[in-house]
């Protein structure tokens, strides 16, 4: 089932773009304009728009991915595309003495047609990767260097079919061995399509006769010996050199990262407008059973030590911390008859929601704590600081299993919890937890 490349990926997808553009064009004009569609104005927007985005695409690429796919990267171009593209409209509109067009117009193109283009490059990425994985749309691929090497390149290019790499039986013979002329036979008889060369000792002239094989259209590329966990490492490149940043936190994975975003967005949105009903319930309660403002604002410490304003419902009697800061304890008198019946539920972290909405919280993940406890939790568990190079959430592993903490002690029992998830994030555990956690709500049994 093995297929090469297709050449005309980079067309379909350019037209794709095309069709996106010109369908949110006709929708916005039909809507906001007064004039007519298919008028002489709309023909010039036609043209100025497809013309202006076919440039752009041609000349930064957009429509093309590299292998492995680079998401943030993907995403990145056609955004940076996307604003490019309105500048350069406006721009020549305005040469056109084009002034009447409202700028509604402007601003509702813009924003749909950015919003379907991500969506749409989205579903290409996560599509392509389904494609390889299943035989089609790949790669055949030549390993040539060390055996050491060899392998461990092997092993993780057979983890990882989304790479879309057939594997041709690698050659272990030492680089005197080869002869430039047996190399290029090869690679021609097998219709190779890229050359991965995994020596750990190469002569310039031997880079030199290999990037000879670029005429027949195969793609060179160097494998370094090195043996670094890959989670603690990112490659940075300095004009003409690489140079590999390592960090004792683990470097977020790119497609977990916009897995988890994109999930956060969709179900803050869709539990924010499903539950509103639910909400402004809350808030009718809250406001009849406690004194002062319904909702509580807090400032927490969020992922990279930025701290942000955490949103609650008010759960405490007014000036419940006038002595200082204090961790809520079981039977507190501060915390109010509802209070305490939300706090069981967790329904009192129904407006953090928000903080998801607005990228500052994930729905899973460690729970943020004010610095005057972190600097104390730090003083007693360094490794906590491990903790804030994630996201913080409404639940987590430490919520669910342990609750509410009472003092530094439980904190840091909490966090060992938070530790498990931090070395295994994944999409299917988060819904786990978040599935624990609708059944915590259920039975009420939140601590």
């Amino acid at each position: 089932m093995s297929q090469r490349y297709s050449k005309y990926s980079a067309a379909i997808v350019l037209v794709l773009d095309l069709l996106i553009l010109n369908l949110s064009l006709f929708i916005n004009y039909s809507i906001i304009s007064n004039d007519v569609v298919f008028s002489s104005l709309f023909y010039q927007l036609f043209f100025v728009y497809n013309i202006t985005w076919m440039s752009i695409a041609f000349a930064t690429r957009n429509m093309h991915f590299s292998r492995p796919i680079n998401y943030w990267e993907s995403l990145h171009k056609v955004l940076t595309s996307s604003i490019i593209h309105v500048i350069v409209v406006l721009g020549i509109l305005y040469l056109l003495k084009q002034y009447h067009i409202g700028r509604l117009f402007f601003v509702a193109q813009f924003l749909s047609f950015s919003v379907i283009l991500v969506l749409q490059r989205i579903i290409i990425i996560y599509g392509a990767s389904y494609l390889r994985v299943k035989g089609y749309n790949r790669r055949k691929i030549w390993l040539l260097g060390d055996d050491e090497v060899l392998q461990r390149v092997e092993y993780s290019f057979n983890n990882h079919p989304e790479y879309g790499y057939n594997l041709i039986k690698p050659s272990t013979k030492h680089l005197s061995e080869y002869s430039m002329q047996e190399i290029k036979n090869f690679i021609a008889f097998n219709r190779i399509d890229e050359l991965f060369i995994c020596f750990k000792e190469i002569k310039r002239e031997f880079i030199n006769d290999v990037l000879e094989y670029e005429k027949m259209g195969v793609k060179i590329k160097l494998i370094s010996d090195l043996q670094i966990d890959s989670a603690n490492t990112q490659l940075l490149n300095y004009h003409n050199f690489p140079v590999i940043h390592i960090s004792s936190n683990a470097f977020e994975d790119q497609k977990a990262k916009l897995t988890k975003r994109a999930f956060d967005l969709v179900a803050s949105s869709l539990i924010m407008i499903f539950g509103f009903p639910v909400f402004l319930l809350l808030v009718l309660i809250t406001k009849l059973t406690t004194k002062g403002s319904v909702f509580y604002r807090q400032e927490r410490i969020g992922k990279n030590g930025v701290p942000f304003f955490i949103f609650k419902f008010r759960t405490m009697h007014l000036n419940a911390e006038c002595n200082g800061p204090q961790l809520a304890k079981e039977n507190d008198p501060r915390v109010t008859s509802w209070g305490r019946i939300m706090r069981k539920t967790r329904l009192d972290e129904m407006p953090q929601f928000l903080n998801v909405f607005f990228g500052q919280m994930s729905i899973v993940g460690p729970r943020p704590e004010r610095r005057f406890f972190i600097e104390q939790i730090i003083e007693k568990a360094p490794e906590y600081k491990k903790l804030l190079s994630i996201k913080p959430g409404i639940t987590s592993i430490g919520q669910i299993k342990y609750g509410y903490a009472e003092n530094i002690e439980q904190m840091i029992q909490r966090m060992k919890f938070d530790q498990v998830y931090l070395k295994n994030q994944k999409l299917t555990l988060d819904l786990n937890i978040i599935m624990a956690t609708v059944r915590l709500i259920i039975q009420g049994k939140g601590k």
